[in-house]
């Protein structure tokens, strides 16, 4: 759409963390702050408790999750929101890692299966949503 195309202010701010235990997120545009503490089985397999190995889940990993959540929690807040939308809406998610978004690149071109997996979810949920 056109509206790709013309610089626009974000009408949804979110921010996120992950670190080894668990994962963040907080939005004032949306009154809304998640927090998550990963299972025992995804706590055995980071770097912190398993020192490496191919199953190992690493910290970019982790924050793309915490991208997927945030991105999913601004799609319910854009589906129930009752004033006017603009379209389509325009996200700012602001993380501190940006080695996660090079990570899911390099992985997913070499056939990584945790990536493919993280990289289906986020092109699933951005087909469904037009969310800028």
């Amino acid at each position: 759409p056109i509206s790709h195309l013309i610089p626009r202010e974000a009408d949804r701010v979110i921010e996120f963390d992950s670190s080894l235990v668990g994962a963040g997120g907080v939005s004032l545009d949306m009154n809304l702050v998640w927090m998550i503490s990963f299972p025992p089985e995804i706590l055995a397999r980071t770097l912190r408790n398993r020192g490496g190995g191919s199953s190992l889940i690493d910290i970019n990993q982790l924050e793309f999750v915490a991208l997927l959540i945030s991105y999913a929690a601004t799609l319910v807040d854009l589906a129930t929101a009752s004033a006017y939308q603009p379209e389509p809406p325009v996200l700012l998610a602001k993380g501190d890692n940006t080695t996660s978004l090079s990570w899911l690149r390099r992985q997913t071109a070499d056939r990584s299966p945790a990536a493919k997996a993280l990289a289906h979810i986020f092109a699933t949920l951005a087909a469904r949503d037009q969310v800028s």
